[in-house]
C-alpha cells in the first residue's frame, strides 16, 4: 500500500503542476490579444455642427507682446520757465515737435509784473537813502571836531 500511496501522490503532483502551467498559458495568451485590441486604433466618429465649420482665408495676423516696465524716451529736454505765475494758456500739444526758442505756453504777466514793481520800488528807496547818507550833516561834522579826532578825507570841511 505504501507503494500505492506514492503513485497516487506523485500522479497528483503533475496534475497540479500541468493545470497551473495550462492557466499560465491561457492568461498570457488573454493578455497579448488585449495588447492587440488596444494598438488596433477604435474609429471614433465626430459630429460637427454647422457653425463649428469655417472656410480657411488668409489673413494679417498682428503678433503682441505684454511686458511690464518703465520705459524711458530716447530724447528727452528740460522745460522750465524764468518767472512763476499761472498758465494762460498752451500752444503745444503732448507730442507734438519743438523747435529751439519757440513759445510752448504763456504765463499770466500780472503776478510777475507785480514783483517786478515792487522790486524797482525797493532799489529806488534803497538809492534815496545812499544818496541822503552821502552828505554830511552839521551834527556828524561837529562831533568828529569835539571827540579831536581827525575829520576822514571823505567829508568835506565846511568852513562855516
Amino acid at each position: 500500500m505504501k507503494r500505492s500511496i506514492k503513485w497516487v501522490v506523485l500522479a497528483l503532483v503533475v496534475l497540479l503542476l500541468a493545470a497551473g502551467v495550462l492557466r499560465a498559458l491561457s492568461a498570457r495568451k488573454a493578455q497579448q490579444a488585449a495588447v492587440s485590441a488596444a494598438a488596433t486604433p477604435a474609429e471614433t466618429v465626430v459630429q460637427l455642427a454647422p457653425g463649428d465649420v469655417v472656410r480657411a482665408a488668409r489673413r494679417e495676423l498682428a503678433q503682441t507682446l505684454s511686458v511690464s516696465g518703465t520705459l524711458r524716451a530716447a530724447d528727452s529736454a528740460v522745460v522750465k520757465a524764468r518767472v512763476a505765475g499761472e498758465l494762460s494758456g498752451l500752444t503745444l500739444r503732448e507730442g507734438d515737435a519743438v523747435a529751439a526758442g519757440q513759445v510752448i505756453a504763456r504765463i499770466e504777466p500780472a503776478d510777475f509784473q507785480s514783483r517786478v514793481r515792487q522790486a524797482q520800488e525797493q532799489a529806488d528807496s534803497a538809492n534815496a537813502q545812499a544818496g541822503s547818507r552821502s552828505a554830511p550833516t552839521t551834527t556828524t561834522r561837529r562831533w568828529w571836531t569835539r571827540a579831536s579826532f581827525r575829520a576822514p578825507r571823505s567829508i568835506p570841511r565846511n568852513p562855516a
